[in-house]
């Protein structure tokens, strides 16, 4: 293993110890698999897209010149570096000789506490003869240059590179994708092509380990580069529901049993002023899209549904004919108004008249 433009490659060049060392440091802590046959030339270098990390890494013999890609749309857009990425030494020259080993990394379970709560994306470049496979969640899939696959980085995983790979590997935090549970584990260790759901990411991934491959990404600025992380990570989101969907319900529950259960939801929680759709999309496992797509049929937004719930149950307690009723600032605050302005406005928009004119309207005052 060599380094090459901020790699992270300790001491210990094309054993096992160097290549679980590298993706230890940059990617999720693994370990040798009993798989692993040494020697295993190759080379990682590791770049950030903002929260995004990308890990590029070459095993076999290394072709000379940048790494093949795929087509490119030219080169990132310049700017001010943030600076290089921190690298470990570089353990010496490449062997002149081919690798003849078989890179084997799985999990490392006795560094479990300090996985990332992260997905990686694995992608094959290009077609030089290896295969990669990757096992999760009971499932295992051969990779072929042009495809991909998606692994949890907080669940055990293996994976095995025959012969020479070129494999890029995107980390990704959880908290930046918003997809529920179930539809995480639905799209692991899946071989994906480059065609279908999966069609428009493939070139922006090939683009960026083309940019990696030829240093314009260290050019590039850090807010170029944060945009790029944030696109890469909404259309991995978008990938994970679409494999959801294909693959079954996300929840239990049917789109309309969903939509049902949403309504009695947000009925059930006027009162709460952190009612939002965000909550609302936790609570049912689903994700704050999955949300809203699902009352695109229903031609109203969850937002909407909110407020159009709340100014219903205000008007059933301000038409009620009592002796002394409660005032309107009490009714607005206690469905979850955070003002009376914005009740009156809300109010307005759904009845034609301010609340309280309103009342005496209907209290034939």
């Amino acid at each position: 293993m060599r380094n090459r433009s901020g790699t992270a490659a300790p001491p210990g060049a094309d054993t096992a110890a160097g290549w679980a060392g590298a993706l230890s440091q940059w990617l999720t802590p693994v370990a040798p698999g009993p798989h692993h046959r040494e020697p295993v030339d190759g080379v990682v270098t590791a770049h950030h897209f903002g929260y995004v990390r990308m890990l590029t890494c070459v095993s076999g013999p290394l072709p000379s010149g940048p790494l093949p890609s795929g087509p490119s749309s030219g080169p990132l857009p310049s700017g001010p570096s943030s600076g290089p990425i921190p690298s470990v030494p570089s353990s010496g020259p490449l062997p002149s000789r081919p690798s003849s080993g078989s890179l084997h990394l799985v999990r490392d379970t006795g560094r479990a506490v300090q996985a990332p709560d992260a997905i990686a994306l694995v992608l094959l470049l290009g077609d030089r003869g290896g295969t990669a496979e990757l096992g999760q969640e009971g499932r295992t899939s051969l990779l072929r240059g042009g495809q991909f696959a998606l692994v949890d980085l907080r669940e055990d995983f293996a994976l095995r590179a025959e012969g020479a790979v070129d494999c890029v590997l995107f980390r990704l935090p959880l908290h930046a994708l918003h997809v529920p549970p179930p539809a995480l584990r639905s799209a692991t260790a899946r071989a994906l092509p480059a065609s279908g759901s999966s069609g428009p990411l493939m070139p922006l991934l090939t683009h960026l380990a083309r940019a990696a491959s030829d240093r314009s990404a260290a050019t590039a600025s850090r807010v170029v580069r944060e945009r790029l992380g944030g696109i890469v990570t909404d259309q991995v989101a978008a990938l994970v529901e679409d494999l959801a969907q294909d693959a079954g319900p996300v929840a239990v529950a049917g789109p309309g049993q969903l939509v049902a259960a949403v309504r009695a939801y947000v009925d059930g929680n006027l009162g709460d002023l952190d009612l939002t759709a965000e909550r609302i999309a936790r609570a049912h496992r689903i994700s704050v899209r999955y949300l809203h797509r699902l009352f695109e049929s229903e031609d109203l937004t969850v937002g909407r549904l909110i407020q159009l719930r709340r100014v219903e149950r205000c008007a059933e307690e301000l038409a009620r004919r009592e002796r002394v009723g409660p005032s309107i600032a009490v009714v607005a605050a206690r469905w979850g108004f955070r003002s009376a302005a914005h009740f009156s406005r809300s109010f307005k928009a759904v009845h034609g008249h301010p609340p309280q004119q309103w009342r005496r309207l209907v209290s034939g005052g």
